[in-house]
């Protein structure tokens, strides 16, 4: 009889960014439902969650880099933008000992891709760039 053993390994990278990612999606989704009963209106009015997922892609540092991230506009950015940016402060603060913020955005921009089906590349960027112009002209 031949017993056959595979094993499995994952870098800390990865695991401690998938880790945080997922520490940090709990926390906007929390904070955003206590703005939502707050407000009484649903969670998905005041933030949708392809936003929170941007959010944690991106990691805006200031009210200014908030505007880069889908679904935020100068409304949302008054409203929220200090909250938003207090809690990914919170969470790339406590993270810094065992990743960096361009680990955790290259690992999650990969599988974010890869679940999509979408190839991030420099025409997908350009027309995210320009999708956002637009909206910030509109929302004026």
């Amino acid at each position: 009889t031949t017993t056959t053993t595979t094993t499995t390994t994952t870098t800390s990278t990865t695991t401690t960014t998938t880790t945080a990612n997922d520490a940090l999606r709990e926390r906007l989704f929390a904070w955003r439902l206590g703005e939502a009963r707050a407000s009484g209106k649903p969670t998905y009015v005041i933030m949708c969650n392809m936003t929170i997922d941007d959010i944690i892609r991106k990691r805006p540092r200031t009210n200014n880099d908030l505007l880069g991230v889908y679904g935020i506009g100068e409304t949302r950015r008054k409203l929220y933008g200090d909250q938003i940016i207090n809690i990914v402060r919170e969470f790339h603060d406590s993270s810094d000992e065992s990743s960096t913020e361009e680990d955790s955005v290259t690992e999650t921009s990969a599988n974010d891709a890869l679940e999509d089906g979408v190839t991030e590349t420099p025409a997908n960027d350009a027309l995210r760039e320009r999708l956002v112009a637009w909206r910030l002209g509109e929302a004026r």
